[in-house]
Parts: C-alpha cells; structure tokens; sequence
C-alpha cells in the first residue's frame, strides 16, 4: 500500500488570494470603464472643433453608477452660449438648421466617432488591464 501525502498550504494562499480577488474586482471594473471614459473623453476633445474652445473645455464624466448588475458611466458636454438654457454640443455633434432655416450645417460627430473607436479597442483594453490586475492580485501563474 502507497503513503501520500499532500501539503495544502499553497493551495490555501491561492484561496486566499481568489477571494480578496472577488472583494476587488468591482473596483477594477470601475477604473476600467474610468479608462474607457478618459480614452473616449480625449479623442473627442481632438475631433472638436474649436472656435473659443469652450466645447473642447466642456466635456464631463459622471461617477461609475450601478444600476442593478450594470455599470454606467456618462460621458457628457453641457457648453452653454450667451446665458442659453441648454447645451449646444448637441447640435454641432448631430447637425443642425441655422437662424431662420436658411441652410443646414452637417454634425460633426466628434463623440459619436471616439465612441465607435473605443469600442473597436475595448476588448484589447480588457485584456492588458485584466492582465495587470491578477498579477497585482497574485493570481498570475
């Protein structure tokens, strides 16, 4: 009859290790969309156009919210002209009728097109970042 013996000792530091994992991962699913945000935030800035800048200046990012099992974050510009009561990043993003509809001005599309290619990178994103996070986490073997 064979003797074996197993240590387990190791195998309770990973169990270890997977649960403060576990605890952490919502925090590493935050800074990951916070990243998204950010990329997505600076390649509109560059597709804006510019006159005074103000719709450059103007973008903002609210807070990760949790809505159910879903993250959320916006991405959002509110750049007022002349005391007007709504934001005009709208009309330059999706076009619009000039005074007196005289003539129509094309959208520029500057958050519409850093989305789209945000998302063409996202899963890329994941993955370097994930990567990053399990070895921090001591779970990289």
């Amino acid at each position: 009859m064979a003797n074996v013996s197993i240590n387990v000792k190791n195998l309770k530091d990973y169990q270890l290790k997977v649960l403060k994992a576990h605890n952490e991962l919502r925090n590493f699913e935050e800074r990951f969309l916070n990243t998204l945000a950010l990329m997505v935030m600076t390649r509109a800035m560059k597709n804006t156009p510019v006159r005074t800048g103000r719709l450059r200046r103007s973008y903002k990012v609210t807070k990760v919210e949790t809505k159910g099992n879903d993250l959320t974050i916006t991405i959002y510009n509110d750049a007022r002209d002349n005391g007007a009561d709504e934001s005009y990043a709208s009309y330059v993003e999706y076009g619009h009728f000039t005074r007196g509809r005289v003539s129509y001005v094309n959208g520029v599309r500057m958050l519409t097109m850093a989305t789209d290619e945000v998302k063409a990178e996202m899963y890329r994103v994941w993955n370097r970042l994930f990567n990053e996070w399990t070895k921090e986490m001591g779970l990289w073997i």
